[in-house]
């Protein structure tokens, strides 16, 4: 009888151990999530803020190439170069992705106007519905772009607003997000 409940006890006391350790667990990995999205919203603020864009674009735009087979980071990395393209093109008049936009027909602007990298993107996604596969990707790589950029543009200008507006509805990091900026910094 009493090794029975010797090890009745023993069970009970390894069940509630193995209870209060699996809440830990649930603990942790839910602060393991709102870590990493205060670490993602702060870097997106800052990104945003740094190339001029809206916080809420990038992110729904980053999101969509996600869906298309890429990632956030190489989808910024195409919007930077592409805007720093654009850049050159509104103060010195000439860039290689400016000259290469141009020869296909694309505005790319001009010495004082430099147009929006996400206008010009619809503009490409346009012109790559049009094109074979092949095609889109030489086209893409030309411009700096990323292969889960060039994915997602190779849906057409209406399929890339479609779910770039899905993203948007699911929910994006908006400009009010700034509180992150303030938390992460304390």
């Amino acid at each position: 009888d009493v090794e029975g409940s010797v090890s009745g006890f023993v069970n009970n006391i390894k069940s509630n151990i193995l209870s209060i350790g699996g809440a830990f667990a649930g603990l942790y990995a839910v602060q393991q999530t709102f870590t990493e999205y205060l670490s993602e919203a702060d870097s997106l603020l800052k990104f945003s803020r740094a190339i001029g864009q809206n916080v809420e674009d990038i992110d729904a735009w980053g999101q969509a190439v996600k869906r298309s087979g890429g990632s956030a980071e190489g989808f910024q990395n195409s919007l930077k170069s592409l805007t720093v393209q654009l850049s050159k093109m509104s103060t010195t008049g000439k860039s290689r992705a400016g000259n290469i936009l141009q020869s296909v027909g694309i505005d790319a602007g001009d010495i004082g106007r430099q147009r929006n990298a996400f206008e010009v993107l619809s503009d490409i996604a346009d012109k790559m519905q049009g094109m074979s596969k092949e095609e889109a990707f030489g086209f893409g790589a030309s411009l700096g772009l990323d292969s889960g950029t060039i994915m997602l543009l190779q849906q057409g200008r209406d399929g890339v607003a479609d779910l770039v507006g899905k993203m948007k509805e699911l929910g994006t990091i908006t400009p009010d997000d700034t509180w992150v900026e303030d938390f992460n910094d304390s």
